[in-house]
């Protein structure tokens, strides 16, 4: 019984994300600091984007929500520069409207602390 409860409780987390999708190399994860900037680095250049230039509104989603603006730093590197220091001891959720810069892909999330 208590295998069951482990496995229910395991397969529940992880149907609630997506954490590896083949366009995305990296994204901020783990333990950070409630300083830091949310990264995702993608395999290739997205195509359309310059370095600089602000992302799409409601492309990439926090929560907790948290004051900040999305950035392109190059046409691989999207970074989400926060207003704001983070909450301590929190866990943040980002999803990332994935379709909206890659033809057919689902949305991406994942989460750090």
């Amino acid at each position: 019984m208590f295998i069951t409860l482990l496995l229910e409780s395991c397969s529940t987390h992880a149907k609630e994300e997506i954490l590896f999708n083949p366009h995305i190399a990296a994204f901020t994860s783990g333990v950070v600091s409630n300083q830091t900037t949310v990264r995702i680095l993608f395999n290739e250049p997205v195509s359309g984007i310059s370095a600089g230039s602000p992302a799409e509104k409601n492309l990439l989603k926090v929560s907790p929500s948290v004051d900040g603006q999305a950035l392109w730093l190059d046409n691989q590197t999207l970074v989400y520069k926060t207003g704001e220091i983070l909450e301590s001891d929190t866990e943040y959720k980002v999803s990332l409207k994935l379709g909206n810069l890659i033809e057919g892909e689902k949305d991406f999330a994942f989460h750090f602390r």
